[in-house]
């Protein structure tokens, strides 16, 4: 009897097409799964990268609101730029839908204005395709995601000592007075007299705080200082100083001209002397290696030179305006409109071992407001951070009533020596240094009419001293 044996590759080829049959009946079904599997972890991946975008982009538009309008097209355009960047998507390439909503306090009026605003809103909303995108009816997937922030603290910051340990900090002898009723004045020393009062002087504030203690009687403060009080980190330690350049001009004084200046570095200084009428030109004005100074003044009958009015000038076209007979009052006169300046370099010590970086001596006449827009706006005086600590910049003038915009002297004194107010017609004025000094008779004024001017105010002063949070 015939018997038939299949061969054993015959056997395993029958066998080898059978696993294929069965690969055949079951590829959809695993081909889904693993698609499903893969469709979820990029869903997780892309809505967690979405809700991370949400988040900057609503603490960015709550940040520009410090220092703009608040103009909705503003707000939205600043959300889209930065969510773009985080998701690391191009422009052209993006189906993204930006909404960004003003969040009002209760008590609020029905207007988006930036002093109603009390945080926003963004909500972020792409499409997303996956492996699953291939199957009919889920070519694209929708995801969504919110973020909200708001203000908290309502602490209208306007003077800051940045000292940390010794005593007068914020120190005022004589008949000088502070009046920053509407904003909060803080000293950060820990030293027992961190603020000091003495003689006739006043501080005014709306808030008065000490990381330490105070000097003086009730008579010297309105309200008492409180004590033990929280430092203050330094609102600007984040902003970078301008870059450095090369002299535009060398050992610049001008006496008895009348001349406008262009921004630039002004190496050796600035001199604004004996009549001269200095009219500068909106930007950055860089003094290295020497100080700023207005004045001093007095009355006399000069003949100067060229050499004179404008000593290694790099710009030696202008010198026709000097060598004029004068008998004018010899007031110096220094005005700009969105001018900035950034004190820079080392300057030669005076009287007691103290640098002057900036004068502005008794009969001088100033008006400065600081600039809208670039690495100073909103910033009047910037000291280098790398400068000698203690140097003093000295206001002595008794006409200088417009100072618009902050003074950052992270390692200076900022000296108040005059018998006038000073920066009364300011719409704002803010200050940050190291310390603060007044002295004789004169009056400071701290305005806070922050949304009278486009001089716009940095983060963590003013109206924007309140810390900005994540709520949702």
């Amino acid at each position: 009897m015939f018997v038939y044996r299949p061969k054993t590759h015959e056997f395993i080829k029958s066998r080898q097409g059978g696993v294929v049959l069965l690969f055949a009946l079951s590829a959809p079904v695993v081909f889904a799964f693993f698609a499903a599997v893969v469709t979820y972890s990029g869903f997780v991946a892309n809505k967690i990268k979405l809700q991370q975008a949400a988040d900057a982009a609503v603490l960015a538009v709550v940040g520009d609101m410090r220092v703009s309008d608040g103009n909705q097209s503003r707000l939205e355009s600043v959300a889209r730029t930065v969510a773009l960047s985080q998701l690391e998507i191009k422009t052209g390439d993006a189906s993204l839908d930006v909404t960004v909503t003003k969040a009002l306090p209760v008590t609020a009026s029905v207007n988006f204005s930036i002093t109603a605003a009390s945080g926003a809103t963004v909500i972020l909303s792409r499409t997303y395709k996956s492996v699953i995108s291939y199957f009919p009816g889920l070519e694209t997937l929708r995801l969504t995601a919110s973020a909200s922030a708001n203000f908290s603290g309502s602490t209208k910051v306007c003077v800051v000592s940045l000292e940390s340990s010794a005593a007068d900090a914020i120190h005022l002898k004589d008949n000088a007075s502070i009046d920053a009723r509407d904003c909060s004045v803080y000293a950060n020393s820990k030293s027992a007299g961190a603020i000091r009062s003495e003689g006739a002087s006043l501080i005014k504030s709306g808030s008065l705080c000490s990381a330490g203690g105070y000097a003086g009687t009730s008579t010297n403060y309105l309200p008492v200082p409180k004590t033990d009080c929280p430092a203050v980190k330094d609102p600007l330690a984040d902003r970078p100083a301008p870059p450095p350049t090369n002299c535009d001009y060398t050992d610049l004084r001008l006496i008895g001209v009348t001349r406008t200046l262009s921004p630039g570095t002004y190496c050796g200084g600035l001199v604004v002397d004996k009549g001269a009428q200095v009219t500068l030109n909106p930007g950055i004005y860089v003094i290295k290696d020497g100080a700023l100074i207005v004045g001093p003044g007095g009355s006399t009958t000069t003949k100067t030179s060229s050499n004179d009015c404008e000593e290694h000038d790099r710009r030696p076209d202008t010198r026709s305006e000097c060598g004029a007979t004068s008998s004018t009052s010899q007031i110096g006169y220094l005005r700009g409109t969105n001018v900035g300046f950034y004190f820079t370099g080392t300057v030669s010590a005076g009287a007691g071992g103290v640098s002057h970086p900036m004068r502005f001596m008794k009969d001088s006449v100033v008006e400065l407001t600081a600039p809208k827009t670039g690495p100073l706006a909103g910033l009047l005086f910037f000291e280098d951070r790398a400068a000698a600590s203690h140097r003093l910049f000295e206001v002595m003038s008794n006409n200088a009533r417009k100072l618009v915009g902050t003074i950052y002297l992270s390692k200076g004194t900022f000296s108040v020596n005059s018998t006038q107010t000073v920066a009364d017609q300011s719409e704002y004025t803010a200050i940050i240094v190291n310390k603060l000094d007044l002295a004789q008779a004169p009056r400071l004024v701290i305005n806070t009419n922050y949304f009278s001017t486009d001089v716009p105010v940095p983060n963590g002063i003013g109206p924007y001293s309140s810390v900005v949070s994540l709520t949702r």
